[in-house]
């Protein structure tokens, strides 16, 4: 009987090791989120390409979060609205619903958090309904390949006024 005390022990306690270690992955990782989106504070994030710009402002609340989305384009139309979704371990699962062109539209859209910056994600989008495009495929999103948004101040006019105020008014007269 001895001898099979000491290695059901040793099994036991080899179990529980992986298994406290697996738990403690977990909260490294949730903890890497909520550092780089922490709860209820406001955050800026700004990609550059060429002369084109991405601004987004952000503020989770636990797992979901708000915020504006602005792409400035130099030769091609702007687009600018609320961004809106939940986190899902390190990645912004959300839904852009934004200006273009004078027309509200929807789509999906999603950014990996990975050393401090998000990385945008891109995939096959299809058609929802005549406003909406989501992805058809959320495995074949790849990040880092469009947009890598850093970390920016959060100036009063990091996305103008003017700007948020004509996508609210084109917003509640449709």
């Amino acid at each position: 009987m001895k001898y099979f005390f000491v290695p059901l022990v040793s099994i036991s306690l080899l179990a529980m090791a992986c298994t406290n270690n697996k738990s403690g992955n977990s909260a490294a990782r949730t903890d890497s989120v909520a550092t780089l989106v922490p709860a209820t504070e406001k955050l800026c994030f700004l990609g550059t390409a060429d002369r084109d710009s991405v601004r987004l402002e952000l503020k989770r609340t636990g797992s979901d979060f708000n915020g504006f989305l602005f792409y400035d384009r130099y030769e091609s139309d702007s687009s600018i609205g609320e961004y809106n979704g939940k986190v899902s371990g390190d990645t912004l699962k959300g839904v852009f619903n934004f200006m273009s062109e004078g027309m509200i539209s929807n789509v999906d859209k999603y950014f990996l958090m990975k050393d401090g910056n998000l990385l945008e994600g891109i995939g096959p989008l299809t058609e929802k309904d005549s406003i909406s495009l989501v992805f058809t495929d959320t495995a074949r999103v790849k990040f880092g390949e469009s947009y890598i948004l850093q970390p920016a101040t959060c100036a009063d006019e990091f996305i103008s006024r003017q700007n948020r105020e004509f996508y609210y008014k084109l917003k509640t007269n449709k």
